[in-house]
């Protein structure tokens, strides 16, 4: 017994009928082969932010992940539009063991102005520090005050709250050319720690 739809031999040997079948039946196999090329493409796909860990909790729970955002420095705080802008993070992998690649950035009035990669492989070493320097090329940045922000980011931190650090003075780019404000020196750094309540 034949399933309905399915074409007979006599209509397979007939150039119309067998014809149709075949592309009829040619259809329904492509269209089956896309769904299933995008169902796996979506379970393979990870999020803008979020690139995936490796971690073993033991308990089958998954460990405890904890960055921390401890300093930043900021050098020169004051400078002109085109010049270079450098940043030194100090992070914290306070947590349990775990290896990750985590997104860092460097934030102006709320805007990605830099940002890279890092690699989290604490292998058990408790606390381990990391440093990390980004830097801003402002040739195509606007003169004004700019409120600078540090972030790593991390999808199972259970702690965000400690994933980013907000600098207090403003860092202020100037018109090529400007001389510096009276109460500014050339070269002047700013250094962000850490909120006492953190620790």
């Amino acid at each position: 017994m034949r399933n309905k739809g399915t074409p007979t031999a006599k209509e397979m040997s007939d150039p119309a009928k067998g014809g149709f079948a075949m592309r009829r039946w040619g259809f329904v196999v492509t269209v089956v082969s896309m769904v299933v090329l995008i169902a796996g493409a979506e379970t393979t796909t990870a999020g803008p932010r979020f690139l995936r860990s490796s971690m073993d909790g033991g308990d089958g729970s998954g460990p405890s992940v904890d960055i921390i955002v401890h300093e930043i420095n900021v050098d020169p705080m004051v400078a002109h539009v085109g010049e270079t802008i450098r940043f030194d993070m100090v992070l914290e992998d306070h947590g349990d063991p775990f290896k990750s690649t985590i997104p860092i950035e460097i934030k102006a009035n709320g805007k990605v102005v830099a940002s890279q990669l890092l690699w989290i492989s604490s292998g058990g070493e408790p606390r381990k520090m990391y440093r990390e320097t980004l830097v801003w090329n402002t040739k195509d940045a606007s003169p004004g005050e700019y409120r600078i922000e540090g972030e790593a980011f991390v999808w199972e931190d259970t702690s965000p709250f400690d994933n980013s650090l907000k600098v207090k003075e403003p860092l202020v780019l100037l018109p090529a050319g400007a001389a510096l404000p009276g109460d500014k020196k050339d070269g002047e750094m700013a250094v962000a720690g850490e909120d006492p309540s953190r620790k």
